[in-house]
């Protein structure tokens, strides 16, 4: 799946120390649009994962094999917005994809 963060090494960190991910995920992690099913299908993979962060206001990393936490996000706490419109244009935005 074409999905990754755009991001430059020093606004994306693992702090494996504090078990930490330091990112800023709703403005930072985009897709390209060339036009294709797949990057259509990618474009609405990354704003239903911006949603369900939205949402939820915890994202974690884990390595699947060892079973053991990486990192995490400290809780996304949105301020000053309407839940209802916000997550409306979200979606609306993921149809459009």
């Amino acid at each position: 799946m074409y999905i990754w963060q755009r991001l430059n090494a020093n606004d994306a960190r693992l702090n494996f120390g504090q078990e930490r991910l330091q990112a800023d995920i709703i403005g930072g992690l985009d897709t390209t649009d060339d036009g294709s099913a797949i990057s259509a299908q990618a474009a609405a993979t990354v704003g239903r994962f911006k949603l369900d962060y939205f949402q939820n206001g915890i994202l974690e990393v884990w390595d699947a094999d060892a079973g053991r936490l990486l990192g995490r996000c400290d809780a996304f706490l949105p301020v000053n917005v309407d839940m209802t419109r916000t997550t409306a244009n979200f979606e609306a935005g993921i149809r459009e994809s």
